[in-house]
């Protein structure tokens, strides 16, 4: 009797994942996170600064979170929607931090030029954005794995 038990409690521990596996790929997403931060400064703060539209780096950080989630599921070898919805997060903390400072110290452009003091576009469609394009990313980037057959 006891070897049929410890057969069915090797069985089930086969059958368990590892507690080692999560549905965050922190390494993966560090990447994913590094590309994002890095197309923006080289991308999007140039471009904010010599044409004075917040806007450009807005949009050139979603384009670099739909990148970076890309890679990370390519990378992690999953189109698991948590990994890009956490590169959005870190994004989205560290870009509002850099520009807050940014601001304060006069570098960096109003973000809401020309729109009244209460109009917070910006600040309601940028985070939105960056959420779809983070989620959206790594949906695209493990599409390839669902088409193959592969879990």
């Amino acid at each position: 009797m006891t070897m049929q038990n410890s057969q069915t409690e090797q069985n089930l521990a086969e059958e368990a994942p590892p507690s080692s596996i999560t549905d965050f790929h922190w390494s993966k997403i560090r990447l994913g996170f590094i590309f994002s931060i890095t197309l923006t400064l080289i991308v999007g703060l140039p471009l904010t600064v010599v044409f004075d539209n917040a806007w450009l780096l807005a949009w050139t950080g979603v384009l670099g979170l739909f990148i970076g989630a890309i890679i990370t599921a390519r990378l992690a070898g999953t189109g698991e929607l948590l990994n890009g919805a956490a590169i959005a997060l870190l994004y989205f903390s560290a870009v509002a931090l850099f520009y807050m400072i940014g601001q304060a110290l006069e570098f960096l452009p109003d973000p809401l030029p020309g729109l009244p003091a209460d109009d917070s576009t910006f600040f309601f469609v940028w985070p939105m954005a960056q959420i779809i394009a983070g989620t959206a990313g790594s949906f695209v980037g493990g599409m390839r794995r669902k088409i193959s057959g592969r879990k």
